[in-house]
């Protein structure tokens, strides 16, 4: 998970105002990491580093004497100032109302040597406080948030990449390569390496966004011979028809050219080459959707109505993406645990893939799906977490995952919530269908069957990870993560239409 802006603060002092600039910069559209909990040392390599690493900004609180405690090794605040000044952080100390005093003579020498080399903002609150938090994001927070786009690549034949006639990549038939561009319009010429003349333009702009996907599919040239149009309009498909009705007779004649697809138990599950997909079967209904307690982008709570769908027992597991996909992305391995390394894109193909096989419709679920069903549908008791109000009853989370995901199957140890559900609080992200805008609970206006956000360079993640905290696992916490994006931190659960 990448974030904007990192919020680092003493709790005596500045947990409101830290809370209360969260509030502020998720508005902008922002992605702010705030802790609100003590954390102990173990809890801190796991989650804080991880955070500030995977932050553009790292902003201080300066509230009164906040670094006063510094002077102890075992003090978190200045671990986390630490871990800034290593990872080489953009630091933004902010001074609310003039309330910092300054800096304590005594303090570790890697903080002495660092902090005072940042200019100190001031932060006006009260009635003064937006205007001061506007200036501030212009002036120290967006310089560092329009960083380079990391465009990931892929071509439906191999072909080689040029930026004003110089190459710059090449790529394999349906290879994916990146490249890192500057903020700014790029003009990308695309030509195939067995047929130069076969080519593709485009103007690439980046917008903001972290990471990208761009798929170049080539079509027939106009700029080939008339023989070679003669074979490609008359010869090749001829050829093609004649493969076509041979590639048809041997699926229909042969099992060796198609997966055993069996369903045992009329349509919730059936299995594939004797790999098992469940799926509970969820009665549609009227729900209030968000968490007027929650964080802003939960609010405010809302009427949402759904139709009937059938969504899955567990998380996609590896197993399941061996058996359609052909292979195995996923950094920790293991048959039964879900399938993680998988961008919003990798899940989407493996939807496409999974219904031509079984003949019915795959999709991932929509926010709204999900929510009600972590929340159990019609059938819900209004759990904090999806299936009980303690985590560690239903859930893997920083707290007892041991940082690894665990295996999903009717025998394990976790409980499932009142549909049947398993893992829908912690273990992996799950993808959801939507466009991700934080402010899209209150601008939304479908109440039946609602899509999400119109538009956004981001994609709505549910249900937290084995690497967060229950506020994460939530079942009414939202998140988000660039398409393209990937971390052995995110799968997904699928979706299957009457």
């Amino acid at each position: 998970m990448r974030y904007d802006v990192f919020i680092s603060y003493r709790r005596e002092g500045g947990k409101e105002i830290a809370r209360l600039i969260k509030a502020e910069l998720e508005k902008m559209g922002f992605s702010v990491f705030l802790d609100f909990d003590e954390l102990n040392d173990g809890q801190f390599e796991s989650i804080i580093q991880n955070a500030i690493r995977s932050s553009a900004v790292f902003m201080l609180i300066l509230s009164k004497n906040a670094l006063d405690s510094c002077i102890s090794e075992s003090d978190w605040l200045r671990k986390e100032i630490e871990c800034a000044i290593k990872q080489n952080i953009q630091i933004l100390p902010v001074n609310p109302d003039q309330s910092f005093s300054g800096y304590p003579e005594v303090l570790p020498e890697a903080i002495q040597n660092e902090l005072p080399r940042h200019q100190i903002s001031d932060l006006m609150l009260g009635q003064l406080f937006k205007v001061s938090l506007s200036k501030l994001v212009d002036e120290r927070i967006l310089p560092y948030i329009n960083s380079p786009t990391t465009l990931f690549i892929k071509a439906n034949e191999a072909c080689i990449v040029r930026k004003y006639e110089t190459e710059i990549l090449r790529l394999n038939e349906n290879e994916i390569k990146s490249i890192v561009l500057k903020k700014g319009k790029h003009p990308l010429s695309f030509s195939t390496i067995g047929l130069p003349s076969k080519c593709k333009d485009i103007v690439y702009e980046t917008k903001n966004n972290v990471e990208d996907f761009l798929e170049i599919n080539f079509e027939s040239s106009e700029k080939t011979s008339h023989r070679f149009r003669v074979w490609l309009k008359y010869i090749i498909p001829a050829l093609f028809i004649f493969m076509g009705l041979i590639g048809l007779y041997i699926f229909y004649n042969s099992n060796d050219y198609k997966p055993d697809i069996v369903f045992p138990e009329g349509d919730s599950s059936f299995l594939i080459d004797g790999v098992p997909f469940d799926f509970v079967y969820v009665q549609g209904g009227e729900y209030m959707m968000g968490n007027e307690a929650g964080d802003a982008d939960e609010r405010p709570v809302h009427k949402v109505i759904l139709s009937n769908f059938y969504i899955g027992k567990f998380e996609v597991t590896q197993a399941q993406w061996q058996v359609v996909m052909g292979d195995n992305p996923s950094f920790k391995m293991n048959p039964d645990s879900p399938v993680e390394r998988i961008s919003w894109f990798d899940a989407t193909a493996f939807l496409r893939k999974l219904s031509q096989l079984v003949g019915k419709k795959f999709r991932l679920p929509t926010e709204a799906e999900w929510e009600y069903a972590a929340r159990g549908g019609v059938y819900s008791k209004n759990f904090a977490f999806s299936g009980s109000d303690l985590l560690d009853d239903v859930g893997w989370f920083y707290g007892n995952a041991g940082a690894s995901t665990h295996p999903q199957s009717a025998n394990q140890t976790k409980k499932a919530n009142e549909l049947g559900l398993f893992n829908m609080s912690g273990n992996v992200w799950e993808w959801c269908s939507d466009y991700y805008s934080p402010n899209y609970y209150a601008t939304y206006t479908d109440t039946i069957n609602p899509q999400g956000a119109p538009d956004s360079n981001k994609r709505v993640i549910r249900g937290g990870s084995v690497q967060l905290d229950e506020k994460s696992a939530r079942i009414t916490n939202r998140d988000a993560c660039e398409p393209s994006g990937f971390d052995w931190e995110i799968g997904f659960r699928i979706v299957m239409t009457p």
